[in-house]
């Protein structure tokens, strides 16, 4: 095999190992840390009629996603959720106030039973495969 052709082989195999690192860790990122918020959301009962605004944003500090919504029925109050390997959490504030202990949420954070009786790892195969059933993948989850 010549040089070139080698050099060649090399940028393509690195170029696409890039590529493929990019689209996971945007779109594919972006879409679970959203539909696990929205579901954390649709456990505190927050419907999608009742959010005035709605800001995701990359969080490049811990390397997941934030999305801050503002709702109709508690204004002035700003709710962030910040997601990252599956995990959701919540903090709410408005001007020089933050943490649910100074402020008074319509909707506070939920608990740890309330956020965990979820199957988890759900949204995986959800994403390629929404209406297979986990057993084809291999997955049990009781």
């Amino acid at each position: 095999m010549s040089k070139k052709k080698k050099a060649y082989t090399f940028i393509t195999i690195v170029v696409a190992v890039l590529v493929v690192f990019l689209i996971y860790v945007f779109p594919v990122q972006k879409y679970l840390a959203e539909k696990a918020i929205d579901q954390y959301m649709e456990k505190q009962g927050i419907s999608e009629e009742n959010i005035a605004k709605k800001e995701t944003m990359k969080d490049y500090k811990s390397g997941g996603y934030l999305e801050r919504v503002e709702l109709k029925d508690d204004p002035g109050i700003i709710y962030e959720y910040a997601w990252k390997s599956g995990d959701v959490a919540l903090i709410g504030f408005s001007e020089g106030e933050i943490g649910p202990g100074e402020l008074k949420l319509k909707y506070p954070p939920l608990t740890e039973n309330q956020k965990y009786n979820q199957k988890r790892f759900r949204e995986i195969p959800d994403l390629f495969f929404p209406n297979a059933p986990l057993s084809s993948f291999g997955l049990h989850i009781s």
